[in-house]
């Protein structure tokens, strides 16, 4: 899966195309154009992007097939109450 991406603009070393090898650090990947090529995630992965509104947050989460569990991360309770009722998942943390 990771041989066709790059990390942080650059080819991806072959160590890191095991993923049993791979070390416990944090990586920034470019996925927000390929993502829509990739039929699902196995974690431990957590994707952390920018946005402009809430309503972007909620149309991007909803935009895939799969929708078994979503996270929201904020100190605002009014923000999370708005996104994890927006959220089509079947648990919201």
């Amino acid at each position: 899966v990771l041989s066709d991406m790059t990390i942080l603009q650059r080819r991806i070393p072959p160590s890191f195309r095991d993923p049993a090898s791979a070390p416990l650090r944090k990586l920034s990947v470019d996925l927000i154009k390929t993502y829509k090529h990739i039929n699902e995630i196995f974690g431990p992965v957590m994707q952390i992007l920018k946005f402009k509104s809430l309503e972007e947050v909620v149309t991007r989460a909803n935009d895939t097939k799969y929708g078994l569990a979503a996270a929201v991360f904020t100190k605002d309770i009014d923000k999370a109450n708005y996104v994890s009722n927006g959220l089509r998942a079947g648990t919201v943390w």
